[in-house]
This record gives C-alpha cells, sequence and structure tokens, in this order.
C-alpha cells in the first residue's frame, strides 16, 4: 500500500469516455512541483485521458485510474499537449514521477520505454 505519495491526485470528474478519449477533467487548479525550481500549474477544466495504457497492457501496468499513476499522467499528458521542454524530458519526468508515487521501478521503467517507442505521434 503506498503510504504517502509525491504527486497524489487532483480533484477531478470522471466523464463517460468521448471521441477524443478524454476520461477526466479537472474540477480545481493542480500544481506540481516538478523540481526544486519549476512548478507547473494547471487550471481547472483540464481534459486528460489519464495513463494512455492500451487495455492490453492493463494487467501488466495499470488501468487509467490507479492513484500512484494519474496525478503523474495528468501532467504529463499536458507537458505533452502544451510542449513543455523536451519530450525526452517529459517521459523522464514521468517515469522518475511514477517511481516516487511508489509504482514499481520495473513497470516504470516499461512505461519509459514505451513512451519513447510509440509516444511520438502525441507530442
Amino acid at each position: 500500500m503506498i503510504e504517502k505519495l509525491k504527486y497524489p491526485a487532483p480533484a477531478i470528474r470522471m466523464l463517460d469516455t468521448i471521441s477524443d478519449g478524454t476520461a477526466f477533467v479537472l474540477t480545481e487548479d493542480y500544481r506540481v512541483q516538478i523540481s526544486p525550481q519549476i512548478a507547473i500549474s494547471i487550471p481547472k477544466g483540464y481534459r486528460s485521458d489519464g495513463a494512455s495504457v492500451p487495455r492490453f497492457f492493463w494487467r501488466i501496468l495499470s488501468p487509467k485510474i490507479d492513484m500512484a499513476t494519474l496525478g503523474p499522467s495528468i501532467v504529463h499528458d499536458w507537458m505533452y499537449e502544451h510542449r513543455w521542454g523536451s519530450r525526452e524530458d517529459a517521459d523522464a519526468w514521468y517515469r522518475d514521477a511514477l517511481k516516487a508515487n511508489g509504482y514499481p521501478a520495473w513497470k516504470a521503467r516499461l512505461t519509459y520505454t514505451g513512451l519513447r517507442w510509440f509516444g511520438g505521434s502525441h507530442w
């Protein structure tokens, strides 16, 4: 069990999945300190699909709704959408944020590898 999440899940409202894949909308602003010097503020109303894990891999990696992955997944979506830093920086932050939230290191590395191989079309 995860005692304390470094990146807790933000306040969200579940949506019916719609054509663009959106599953969640923030109901409050979500501020995340991604490094000692840098914070990201994601505004209320931002929409995300959470972790974009193909359903086939849910048994291995995790479904969209997992308290260890939801906060980092929404931030990662925002980083991709807003071209925050480089794609590699966004993917590396996501891997590290998952581990900081207690997600198993091997799963975080596997997720990172999948992002590096297949995430480019979303950047």
